[in-house]
Order: structure tokens, then sequence, then C-alpha cells
């Protein structure tokens, strides 16, 4: 009794899409010769087959007596699956920034990937585009695998760019500048600026489109502006020197003699004390006017004055100072030894002569060589300040009112405060004439 039929195709084999190739089948056992069936109908011991997947091929053998196989036999033919390639999603870039293009192949053949680009070969690919581009890659194995491609569209988005930088700023301290300027860009855009001001601490910077800053401090200052646009591209301009900050004149200055003098010694010399001037401008309160460095005004009167200098530096900044000055009243005293009243030549009547009396504060006897008083008054004459006689004071009669006097001597005492505010008691003798 023969043995069964067997059959036995011949392994696996992997190819590339559009490949051919032969497989085959052997039988044994049974009595030969043999017949042989693949199921896609071929009745030939081998064959060529194209498979354009991966397929399985099954076989079976009949020898001459008609026994069949109880199994087929199978051989399977793996056909490498389609190239396929990817490239990353779109991107906005800045303009002149490089960008590194990496496409990522699988299928085919599974190795020895050719990429060829519209711009060249090569992976990955580094490319700095002036303005928008799209990029496509193809890719293709040794196997003939039919090609694969994709794109990447690279949005260029130009740098910000200031078309009309800030003016400069020259000036005193402290020196506020106001930094204006234009963008030409078609994005929107943000601000930072460096005031390159270091001790102004967290005032240092803003974000600003036309930002102010005030220098407290002398020197010269270096700005920078970064501009940023929503897409994150950045441009950074410097502005060296574009602040200048110089010193600022200190007004001082002091008098001789100081305030408080009296009008009598009101020849007054000031003296400069400023800082970092060249002019001078004083203004002494009683509409008199000087330009020297170290003048001397007279004030004719007493009062309270408000001087003020002015002083002009180099750079034409100015500083103020004003100081009070007080000028006194003086006083002056002066009692006649004799008077005629009621003669109508002059000397009617008796009262003190001068300046500075206090009209408040006076009081004037009169009296007789046994000490009597005969008159009194706390009124201040009128004339007392004049040269040219006013009625007032005693007018030689008793009490004012009575009979004249006889004609003689008399004691005068004046008590009185000047305008300074000191007392003062006076006394002395009055002759009574004919």
């Amino acid at each position: 009794q023969p043995s069964p039929v067997t059959v036995i195709a011949n392994g696996t084999d992997t190819v590339c899409i559009g490949q051919s190739i032969t497989i085959s089948a052997s039988a044994m056992g049974g009595t030969p010769a043999y017949n042989y069936l693949w199921d896609n109908g071929i009745t030939q011991q081998s064959q060529t087959v194209n498979p354009t997947t991966t397929t399985n091929y099954f076989v079976t053998a009949t020898d001459s007596h008609g026994c069949t196989s109880s199994y087929p036999g199978s051989v399977t033919v793996y056909v490498n699956p389609p190239l396929n390639v990817s490239l990353p999603a779109d991107i906005n870039i800045c303009e002149g920034q490089p960008y590194s293009i990496s496409a990522n192949a699988s299928g085919g053949y599974g190795s020895s990937y050719i990429y060829s680009w519209n711009i060249g070969s090569g992976n990955p690919n580094v490319v700095t585009p002036g303005t928008t581009t799209t990029y496509i890659v193809t890719v293709s194995d040794l196997c003939n695998t039919p090609s694969a491609s994709d794109s990447i569209i690279i949005n260029v988005h130009p740098l910000p760019v200031v078309s009309s930088p800030p003016n400069s700023a020259d000036g005193c301290e402290p020196l506020t500048a106001t930094f204006n300027n234009t963008v030409y860009t078609t994005d929107s855009v943000s601000y930072f600026w460096n005031f390159g001001d270091s001790n102004s601490g967290s005032l240092n910077t803003s974000t600003d489109s036309d930002p102010s800053h005030t220098y407290e401090l002398t020197g010269n200052y270096n700005v920078s502006l970064t501009l940023t646009s929503q897409y994150g591209c950045q441009t950074t301009i410097n502005y060296p020197n574009i602040v200048i900050v110089t010193p600022a004149p200190i007004a001082d200055f002091y008098s001789f003699p100081t305030s408080g003098v009296g009008v009598f010694d009101a020849d007054v010399h000031f003296y400069d004390q400023s800082s970092y001037e060249n002019q001078w401008q004083w203004f002494f309160g009683d509409g008199g006017y000087a330009t020297s460095e170290n003048p001397i005004h007279e004030y004719l009167k007493p009062d309270t004055f408000i001087v003020t200098l002015v002083v002009i530096a180099n750079n034409g900044c100015t500083d103020t100072v004003s100081q009070q000055f007080i000028v006194r009243p003086e006083h002056t005293f002066f009692a006649p030894t004799a008077f005629a009243p009621n003669t109508g030549v002059g000397n009617n009547f008796f009262y003190p002569k001068g300046v500075g009396f206090d009209p408040k504060n006076y009081h004037l006897y009169i009296f007789d060589r046994w000490g009597q008083t005969i008159f009194e008054t706390t009124e201040y004459p009128e004339g007392t300040d004049d040269i040219t006689e006013v009625e007032g004071g005693w007018n030689g009669k008793y009490k004012n009112t009575g009979d004249f006097v006889p004609i003689g001597t008399y004691t005068w005492l004046i008590k009185y405060k000047d305008v300074n505010g000191g007392y003062h008691e006076e006394v002395g003798p009055i002759t009574v004439i004919r």
C-alpha cells in the first residue's frame, strides 16, 4: 500500500510592489507522477506571481491513481507596504530665521530611502526662506515602490522695523524724556524699553509704545527698544547717548549786613553762593534789579522785602531762590529847648521830633518848677516826624485850655516806645519865651 500523498510549497519570500516571483511545490508519497492545482487555478508545479499585497498561495497534489494530498501546501509572498512620507505642520518663522525641515518616511523597502525636494536632495534640509515658501518632498526606495510626497508651507513674517527713531533729549537734571517712534510692520507688536538708568530701579523699563522717563542724575544714557511681533519676530535697536543730562545750577546767596538792618545802614552787599551758574538776575523786592554776580543795593525805606536770585547755567538751565530781607525803621529823638507860644512866629507848640516813635506807646508830661504837672498827653503829635511845625503837643497853657503859663523854664518828661519795641524815658528843660 503506497503512503499518502503530501505536498510541500517552497517557503516564503518578500517582494516589492510590482515585482514578480516564482513559487513552486513538490509532492511525495502515493504513485507518481503528480498533478498540481494551485488555488488561483494554475496546474503547473511552479508559477510566476506578481501580487500587489501580501498573499498566501495554496497548492494540492494528486498522484497517478487519483489520490489527493489531505492537506494543501502553502507559501506566503510578502509585498512591501506602500511608501509614506510626512512633514511637520505648516509653521510661522521670522525673516532671516533658519529652519530645519525633516521628513519622516515609512513603508517600501524599509531602508535606503531617497529624498527628493523641490529645492534639492537630502534629509533634513536647513532652509532660510526670504518669503513664504512651499517645500515639497518626494520619497522613493531601491525597490521601485511608487513614490510618496508631502509638503509644508513656511510662512515668513518680517521683523518689526522702526522707520522713525525717537528724538534725543538734552537738558538739566531732573530731565523728563518722552520717547516717540514710528514702527513699520504688518503685524501687531509689543514694546520693551530699557532707559539705561539703573538708578531708577523698576522704573528703568516700560512696555508702553511712547513712554516717558525722568532722569534724576547727570550723565549720558543709552536707550534700547525691543519690538516683538505676534509671531515672536524680534528686533532690538540701541540708541547710544540719546539722553544727555547736565547739572542744573543750584541758586543760593547771603547778604551783609544780614536781614534786620536799620534803614540808615541799608547799603546791603549780596554775595552769590550758587553752583554751575554763569549769569545772574537779582530782584531786590523794591523794584531794584541787577545782573552782576555780587551786587550792592541800597534800601531807602523800612519794609519787608523778598529778594530773588535767578541763576542761569551755560546749558540754559535755571534755578531760583528767594529770601526775606527786613529793613527796620530807625529811631531818632530831638526835643527843642525853647518855644514861643501864641506869637505867630513859629515854635508855637512843644513836642519831640524824630522818627521811629510808636504812636500807641507815647506819654508826654510838663512840670513846673515845683514838680506840679501842668500838662500831659498820650496823643502822639502828627507832626513829630516832620520838620515843619504842626499843631500838637503842649501849646503853653495850663492843661492846654487855661491861661498861658508865665515866661520861664519848665521840665518835660516823655515815656515812649520806638517802632522796634524799645522803651525810652527822656527828660529835659523847655523855656517859654514871648
